[in-house]
């Protein structure tokens, strides 16, 4: 298969756009590790892409915690000792409402996990990412970056935009970084959207698969 041997990293990886990510790569032949805070719904989806064939790990972490990410990083090591594929997928919303009404406990709740996680995961899986040459890390983008209710939200997204480009260029050529802008598709932070999330398996395996860039069409 495809990614046969690769090794795939989905933080936020128990629903949504991650549920389908991972199920992707691992129907390809990768070996993916998926995370989440919860562990009841990445415990379910565990077994379940493992009954469908899957080589599957499911490690309960909090990409806004320094200390899970550097466990994780010690679990890949252990495991395998290398990451082909970083998919920093983890996100959240907030209540919608002008930003000067948020509490500024939600602001930095967006803003931990939006983009400081993304910081830190990407922080601490570098060397596995460095120990094989062509590796990517895919950081999921947003076209909320004024959105009016939106905006603690938008500016994580819009900041993350910014910390994409700086990694691109600090770690080209060994390392590939691009935006991934899924689009409106529908999951629990977007259940009214018109497009169901599986849509976006043939874009995933494309990419996972070197046979187009990340960044065609996105938004870096």
């Amino acid at each position: 298969m495809g990614l046969e041997g690769n090794v795939c990293v989905v933080t936020g990886g128990s629903r949504g756009i991650g549920r389908v990510a991972a199920q992707t790569w691992a129907g390809a032949g990768a070996t993916v590790v998926i995370l989440a805070r919860r562990k009841g719904p990445l415990q379910e989806t565990a077994v379940a892409l493992r009954a469908a064939g899957g080589k599957v790990h499911d490690v309960v972490a909090d990409v806004s915690l320094e200390a899970d990410c550097d466990r994780l990083a010690a679990f890949l090591g252990d495991l395998c000792g290398r990451v082909d594929l970083l998919f920093n997928n983890a996100g959240v919303v907030h209540p919608v409402k002008p930003l000067h009404e948020l509490e500024p406990t939600e602001f930095d709740r967006v803003l931990s996990i939006n983009l400081r996680g993304v910081f830190l995961m990407t922080r601490a899986l570098l060397p596995l990412l460095m120990a094989r040459p062509g590796s990517q890390v895919l950081n999921v983008t947003s076209g909320l970056k004024a959105a009016a209710g939106y905006g603690a939200y938008s500016v994580s997204k819009s900041a993350l935009d910014a910390l994409t480009r700086v990694m691109a260029v600090e770690l080209s050529p060994r390392v590939k970084v691009n935006t991934f802008n899924p689009g409106w598709v529908r999951t629990d932070m977007a259940p009214d959207a018109p497009t169901a999330a599986d849509t976006l398996a043939p874009r995933l395996l494309a990419i996972a698969e070197g046979r187009v860039e990340a960044g065609e069409g996105e938004e870096l």
